[in-house]
């Protein structure tokens, strides 16, 4: 059972790999960082109610 998990996460790790290197994978780690950076800006109101 093990080595079946452990050929899974190589196949993970290699098709990661393979996503990173590629222009799509610049792609989806722009649109990642502009979606954390538009979900920080709702969360400060919240938080700032919150924390008054």
């Amino acid at each position: 059972m093990a080595s079946r998990i452990s050929l899974l996460w190589r196949a993970l790790v290699r098709l990661n790999a393979r996503i990173d290197d590629s222009l799509v994978g610049d792609i989806l780690g722009a649109i990642t960082l502009f979606l954390g950076l538009y979900g920080l800006l709702l969360a400060v109101p919240v938080l700032e109610g919150v924390l008054k």
